[in-house]
């Protein structure tokens, strides 16, 4: 946020701030490579550990680490941890399982193993047909999550999806 007290801390090439629940994380030449919610942040040798906050509803945060490649981050490891119980009911595994699978598709992780057969082969079409979005939005529906699309220059649209679940499994995705 501006003009936030922030803990300002250097790590190799790049600039770190950490304000209330923010971090970001700037190159020398001025370039903003990291801007996230974070409730907080280590640093081990060259990897980043942040853990962010995904859903207050459903009790989960992520922790994620990001390592330095050709002079950007780079994340290379995205972990979903329920920190207390859920507000929804439900079998967790189902619960986020649309969340997972969204956002293992933004990141570029293989997400095969949450797809039925059919699915796992339109693999490649997925990735197509849900196309270059930002961020993942939960909704109050388990099977539901909103696509965060820039547009243009701080102008974003949110498209929503459903996906189908069957035998834990996703069967299909389509949007709402």
């Amino acid at each position: 946020p501006s003009f936030a007290t922030c803990t300002v801390t250097f790590w190799g090439d790049f600039c770190l701030f950490q304000a209330p629940e923010h971090l970001y994380i700037y190159t020398k030449q001025g370039e903003c490579v990291f801007q996230e919610r974070a409730l907080s942040f280590r640093i081990d040798n060259d990897t980043l550990h942040v853990t962010l906050p995904v859903s207050d509803a459903l009790g989960f945060i992520a922790e994620t680490q990001w390592q330095i490649q050709d002079s950007a981050l780079t994340r290379v490891q995205y972990t979903l941890k329920q920190i207390r119980p859920a507000a929804l009911q439900g079998d967790i595994k189902t619960t986020m399982l649309g969340y997972a699978f969204f956002e293992s598709v933004r990141i570029g992780a293989d997400f095969t193993a949450m797809l039925n057969e059919e699915m796992q082969a339109e693999q490649d079409s997925l990735r197509n047909y849900l196309g270059d979005f930002l961020s993942v939005v939960l909704t109050d529906k388990s099977h539901v999550c909103g696509l965060v699309y820039k547009k243009a220059e701080r102008l974003y649209q949110v498209r929503y999806f459903q996906i189908t679940i069957d035998n834990e499994k996703i069967t299909d995705v389509s949007p709402i």
